[in-house]
């Protein structure tokens, strides 16, 4: 019986990884063929493609013909007529190569300082029959830094391509100059293509050194560039055969105006899956062995056994012969989902959500459920609003609004859990950065409304009420509009609460719907000239406590404590510089700081630069030169901890923008044809990218059950 009681009692306080998560299904083309959807409710069975294996004991696996099934099913967000590989395309259409790709490493769902690589990713295995534990290949074995310049990561030898091909050091230099060229570098003072193929499998890259004319000096310390080069997701390579080609283009491209033709047509070259199929140019342990295993909404990967041309070594303890991609669109994806055609998938079952146990099969369940600290949103502030550039207004409305409302409203009430600290950072990267005394000291702004306390906010502010409405100083209604995108359906719910909260306080609020290209586009400070927005609400992930304390311009970069340089264009505008004294979206870099944590004194009617002088014991912080020098090379642990601790204080104080919540997250699987982990077991605990879903197919961690007596 599935167990849908509050998962959010159940779940440890632990946190995880990283969550880039997908913009939106609206963007894929095409549609599943009429009739399609859900005709797969039971698994075919019992195709012997593997070899038994053999324990050390000598004890053999059971027969695969009793496998309950020899096909995993997995779905992804797009079409096989569209999918294409290259990442240079103006618009991504991969999404589904992470299936068909070596795992990078892993990094652990709860704790994100967490990572494993080579020999370390290694699981006792109890409930994989024949086996004592199994052992994962991932692409990068190992890594090592030399600050304040230098990284390395060792590739591990036994992964190749389809084709036999090495997925060495070399292919990803290519791969990567590819890149290099694509960015518009060739003839840019101050460019190097800063890497290089060490030996077959050593990868050598490193932080810019002013080594040529123009260019910039990039030092940094050793727990960042750690970060960097233990990173285990990435751009997956092609190989050589298709680097070459387009980088014996480039070095012979000798004008601007060629080697613009050049990325143009890189841009054009479409990796489909028919390709990958004939050229063998995936790696990982499926491949697509034929294009008679492309449909148009599926694909058929088979396990490279000793019939493929390079086997991998997971063939050992991998039970399951077929990996089936199931492709579509989100409806399609919830169909199949509750027909019982999809084996395993990121999420968690919980009522009033897409997964809900009302709707999916009983033989389906969570397998793990956690907190995905990484993976949160954010209402942003335009500071150049004239309410929203006053600090007690700011105050106000994040004090007024129900904040477990709007993620009931936006995400369900399971889904969504309220941030316990106010650093700027999610709850997970705040508990392993900063000392729990640290944590307490910090002012605690309300998840449930405060409609008091927020009044007393505005009159500091100087608004009074005229009617209903608040009324700013120089006698303007408070109008506000609330901008959010009509690709993301959790984003509705939330911004149409945010909405009727804040009329409820007394703000004229509207609510706006754009598409994705437009809202992005109206978000973008880096290649627009400024913000054009009021609020809006965002994702809120950064991959690593260094991701979050930073100056940043594009959009995308969701979790940036700082905005752009309002004086720069193009690149210059990307960070904001010491001594400016505003960000282009207005946020305050000259600023006073209190110097107790936590205090939140402040002058009436402050407006973007509070004056502290006389109000409370302060200090000045030039913010830009804060989070260059978090990066820069130190060897004071305690040094570095103060200017995270800055960090945290400047974000809980000025409120530049609000992350008010994270994720419930896990994996949901089918429980009756498979056999999982248990509670004690870590596997699934483990991550490349987005989800385990990759990490347990791929790895082998997904086993076909053998167990005939089970109710089917």
């Amino acid at each position: 019986m599935r167990d849908t009681d509050n998962n959010r009692e159940k779940l440890s306080r632990r946190r995880y990884a990283q969550l880039v998560a997908g913009s939106s299904a609206a963007a894929l083309a095409g549609c599943p063929e009429s009739g399609s959807e859900g005709t797969e409710t039971e698994p075919s069975t019992s195709e012997s493609d593997t070899d038994e294996s053999t324990t050390s004991d000598g004890d053999s696996t059971p027969d695969p013909s009793n496998r309950m099934t020899d096909t995993v099913r997995v779905f992804t967000l797009n079409t096989p007529d569209t999918f294409d590989w290259n990442p240079h395309t103006p618009q991504d259409n991969s999404t589904g190569d992470l299936f068909m790709s070596e795992l990078h490493g892993m990094s652990n769902s709860h704790d994100t300082s967490k990572r494993l690589h080579g020999d370390d990713a290694t699981f006792d295995a109890p409930w994989v029959q024949g086996q004592d534990e199994i052992s994962l290949v991932t692409w990068i074995k190992d890594w090592d830094v030399e600050p304040p310049y230098d990284l390395w990561n060792t590739h591990d030898d036994r992964s190749t391509f389809w084709n036999g091909e090495p997925n060495d050091a070399d292919t990803r230099y290519k791969y990567d100059k590819v890149r290099y060229f694509v960015e518009g570098n060739k003839f840019q003072e101050g460019q190097i293509h800063r890497a290089e193929a060490e030996s077959q499998w050593r990868y050598h890259f490193w932080h810019a050194r002013a080594e040529v004319e123009g260019a910039d000096d990039d030092p940094a310390n050793e727990p960042l560039l750690a970060d960097e080069a233990a990173a285990t997701d990435g751009d997956v390579p092609l190989p050589q055969e298709w680097s070459d080609p387009w980088l014996r283009e480039f070095d012979a491209a000798g004008t601007q105006e060629r080697y613009n033709e050049v990325i143009s047509n890189v841009r054009g070259d479409r990796v489909s899956l028919e390709r990958l199929a004939e050229n063998g140019w995936g790696t990982g342990p499926y491949e697509l062995r034929s294009t008679d295993d492309i449909g148009s909404d599926r694909a058929i990967l088979r396990i490279r056994d000793e019939d493929a041309e390079s086997p991998h070594p997971h063939r050992e303890h991998i039970n399951i012969p077929k990996l089936q991609l199931q492709f579509g669109n989100e409806d399609r994806e919830q169909t199949l989902a509750n027909n019982g055609a999809i084996d395993v998938h990121a999420g968690s079952i919980t009522p009033n959500n897409t997964w809900n146990p009302e709707s999916l099969p009983d033989h389906v369940d969570n397998i793990t459920t956690y907190l995905r600290p990484n993976g949160g949103d954010s209402w942003w502030f335009n500071w150049n609003n004239p309410h929203l550039g006053r600090l007690w207004v700011r105050r106000a409305l994040v004090t007024a609004i129900d904040w477990n409302t709007v993620g009931a409203n936006g995400w369900g009430d399971q889904r969504s859990v309220p941030l316990e600290h106010d650093t700027g950072m999610l709850d997970a990267h705040s508990e392993s950065t900063f000392s729990e005394e640290f944590l307490n000291s910090l002012h605690s702004w309300p998840k449930g409304p405060d409609v008091e306390t927020a009044n007393e906010y505005m009159k500091r502010a100087g608004y009074t009420k005229n009617g209903n409405i608040w009324v700013d100083p120089d006698g303007n209604d408070f109008q506000l509009d609330v901008l959010i995108t009509s690709n993301i359906e959790d984003w509705i719910g939330a911004g149409q609460t945010i909405r009727q909260e804040l009329r409820n306080f007394g703000v004229d609020a509207t609510f706006t719907q754009q598409d994705w290209g437009t809202w992005s586009n109206n978000l973008d400070t880096f290649n627009n000239e400024g913000p054009n927005f009021d609020t809006s609400i965002h994702w809120y992930n950064q991959p690593t406590r260094f991701g979050y304390y930073k100056s940043q311009a594009a959009w995308w970069d969701n979790a940036s404590l700082l905005g752009g340089d309002p004086n720069g264009t193009g690149s210059d505008r990307r960070a904001v510089d010491p001594g400016d004294e505003f960000t282009i979206k207005g946020e305050v870099v000259q600023a006073h700081l209190p110097t107790d944590a936590g205090s939140i004194e402040a002058p009436d009617q402050a407006g973007q630069q509070p004056d502290l002088e006389g109000v409370t014991d302060y200090e000045e912080v030039d913010m830009a030169q804060v989070v260059e020098d978090i990066r820069r090379p130190t060897d004071s642990e305690e040094e570095l901890q103060n200017l995270f601790r800055t960090c945290a204080r400047y974000y809980n104080y000025y409120l530049p923008k609000f992350a008010f919540h994270q994720y419930t997250y896990g994996e949901w699987a089918n429980v009756r044809d498979f056999d999982w982990p248990g509670e004690d077991d870590d596997a699934l605990d483990w991550e490349r990218s987005f989800n385990i879903t990759d990490t347990v197919t791929l790895g082998g961690i997904a086993q076909a059950s053998y167990d005939e007596e089970m109710d089917r």
